[in-house]
């Protein structure tokens, strides 16, 4: 209807008075979730006034109850609506699959992305959507708690994932930390979204009562192979600093043609990451859009890019990772390609075609102009 409705996560059900100190090996450490019971999400549909009204059951929600800590829509079954998926802490993960008409069906267990693939319940903290091969499906990337790998479920298309976090080799590389924001992002330009894990143990204390790990801990950075594996490098690429990290946001904050990494910490500031030359002299393109009767953000578009046989698909979200917004406009990375061909799908289902676009530059396409303007950067 082109108004931006609201979800809201709700965690545990904790007040001052229902307050229990937690011990590990006699030291006080924060409780484990489970201590507390979770609580039912909440949904707001947007009255198109400036006011909401809840319709949480009546859209299909809210009746299974859990410990969200990370929640983003995507359309991940292609079929023109947002669907929705919800990071939980020690429940499964929620998928929600919208049928078209605003009523949303719970699918996590069906559809493979409720647990890990051993069929545990893990302690789901970030969320991204990304379609990191290229096969114009988006996959889901979800961090976990320490001694659980930060799952890749890959999008097998039919509304079903599979779990390839050891397959995609980040797997046993993520094992040892306690995760939480995350992103696909492209950071070297090479057409192959990239991820970023920022890493951080919860008690400030851990080393009183394990020796196995640290507060404060390493992020990483996973560049795509582009054959369904990743490799770490983080440290080779100046992430070697150590941090109690939580959320992470990607966008090109000095509109130099390359993305650019804000992570979140605590108890210090934040790191910004400003990228230079990583990306060497792959082309790029960053498309803005503008909604007309949809959302003036255009939340919830997406635009596919084509190359000769390269095929990219992005999609405008209002949050993801862990706590954070990412910039809203579209990075496309395009290695040796110069020319381009654009796709743009609005929410409202009205399509857009733009052909012989060219590389290295920000562009902005409102909708139903049916063309496409270059905006010179100062």
């Amino acid at each position: 209807d082109g108004y931006l409705d609201l979800y809201i996560a709700n965690y545990v059900n904790f007040s001052i008075g229902r307050h229990t100190p937690c011990r590990v090996n006699g030291v006080l450490a924060y409780c484990s979730p489970r201590v507390y019971d979770g609580l039912k999400d909440v949904f707001f549909r947007n009255n198109g006034d400036g006011t909401f009204t809840q319709n949480t059951q009546g859209s299909g929600f809210g009746y299974m109850a859990g410990r969200g800590l990370g929640v983003i829509f995507a359309d991940y079954d292609n079929d023109s609506d947002a669907d929705l998926y919800v990071a939980n802490d020690a429940d499964q993960d929620f998928l929600y699959q919208n049928d078209g008409r605003g009523v949303f069906r719970e699918t996590g267990q069906i559809s493979g992305v409720g647990f890990s693939e051993h069929g545990l319940v893990e302690n789901g903290m970030g969320v991204d959507f990304g379609d990191y091969d290229n096969d114009g499906l988006f996959d889901i990337v979800v961090t976990n708690f320490q001694h659980q790998t930060n799952t890749i479920y890959h999008n097998e298309g039919n509304s079903f994932f599979n779990d390839v976090s050891y397959d995609s080799g980040t797997g046993s590389v993520t094992m040892p930390h306690l995760a939480w924001g995350t992103n696909f992002f492209d950071f070297n330009n090479d057409g192959w979204l990239d991820l970023f894990i920022a890493n951080g143990h919860l008690d400030n204390n851990i080393q009183l009562f394990d020796t196995s790990t640290t507060y404060a801990q390493i992020n990483h950075l996973f560049k795509n192979n582009g054959d369904g594996t990743f490799t770490d490098l983080a440290e080779e690429l100046g992430l070697e600093a150590i941090y109690s990290s939580r959320g992470s946001a990607v966008g090109d904050i000095d509109n130099d043609g390359d993305l650019d990494l804000v992570i979140s910490n605590l108890d210090q500031p934040p790191n910004v990451m400003r990228n230079d030359g990583v990306s060497g002299n792959n082309n790029w393109l960053n498309v803005k859009l503008i909604g007309n009767t949809c959302n003036h953000s255009a939340i919830g578009s997406h635009v596919i890019l084509t190359a000769e046989n390269m095929r990219q698909i992005r999609e405008v979200r209002s949050g993801s990772s862990y706590l954070s917004q990412s910039d809203l406009r579209l990075h496309f990375g395009l290695g040796n390609y110069s020319i381009v061909d654009l796709e743009v799908r609005w929410p409202n289902g009205k399509m857009e075609e733009f052909r012989q676009v060219e590389s290295n530059q920000f562009i902005k396409i409102i909708e139903g102009t049916g063309h496409l303007q270059h905006i010179e950067i100062q």
